[in-house]
């Protein structure tokens, strides 16, 4: 068995190979600088032949279709699309339209619920947006909460402040617990208020809970901010993969 697992993000394409029931490693790229040919041919020019391509999309119409079609034209296969829906896997879906929910936070909470079956779990994903959600230990989803992601905050307060030029990349390592210029303040403030969401919603999640709340952190940003969080948190990076391929393997896709 040889499936390719494709994560198409706001920003960033992340996939992995599933051979021999293991997923490989990730593989991401920031594909702004692309066009969709040549994303698609740089990613997966050389690639042996998968026989099925499972998508997690966010992304546009568009781009979903050019992939669909560079998969038929290469391999002859079609893309199948995951798509949120009221419940799968042994979850159900927090949502008052279920198909609402983005189907990467979906097939995170699908990862979870098989890797931490009767478990109570707050999953943050931080990439472009930053989306908190609560899983109880029925595998009931109970909801979430979404704020912009670190690098949607810091380019919010360059775009409407005067006087404010950012770095792309700042050391968050080097900030210290207080930000002795603009820009190191600023960075803390973005940690601050996206690490203290991921505190709250967690500590919300825990008064109801019957055990004590795993707490996973995945998406593009994670690894900057694991290191500003308390132990309790786990950093998986593969989850939306994970889940995807979960999906996929009980026939839960369509094609575009």
């Amino acid at each position: 068995m040889n499936w390719l697992i494709i994560d198409f993000g706001n920003t960033r394409l992340k996939w992995a190979q599933w051979n021999d029931n293991q997923l490989g490693p990730e593989n991401a790229i920031e594909y702004g600088c692309y066009s969709l040919q040549q994303l698609w041919n740089q990613c997966w020019g050389n690639l042996t032949h998968p026989q099925r391509v499972i998508v997690v999309s966010v992304a546009e119409q568009r781009a979903n279709r050019s992939l669909s079609a560079w998969c038929d034209e290469t391999w002859g296969i079609p893309a199948e699309f995951l798509h949120s829906s009221a419940w799968a896997c042994g979850v159900s879906n927090g949502y008052q339209n279920p198909s609402r929910l983005g189907v990467d936070r979906w097939a995170a909470l699908i990862a979870v619920q098989q890797r931490f079956p009767g478990q109570t779990v707050c999953i943050a994903d931080c990439g472009t947006a930053v989306t908190i959600d609560a899983l109880d230990g029925n595998g009931q989803h109970l909801g979430g909460v979404i704020l912009p992601g670190l690098n949607a905050m810091r380019a919010s307060l360059q775009s409407s402040t005067a006087g404010i030029n950012l770095q792309e990349s700042p050391p968050i390592s080097e900030s210290g617990d207080f930000g002795r210029d603009t820009e190191s303040a600023i960075t803390l403030g973005c940690l601050c208020a996206i690490t203290g969401a991921m505190a709250q919603t967690a500590g919300k999640l825990g008064k109801t809970a019957e055990s004590e709340v795993i707490c996973i952190i995945t998406g593009g940003n994670a690894e900057q901010l694991f290191s500003c969080l308390d132990g309790k948190w786990q950093h998986r990076p593969k989850l939306v993969l994970e889940g995807a391929m979960i999906l996929a393997d009980n026939n839960t896709t369509t094609s575009t």
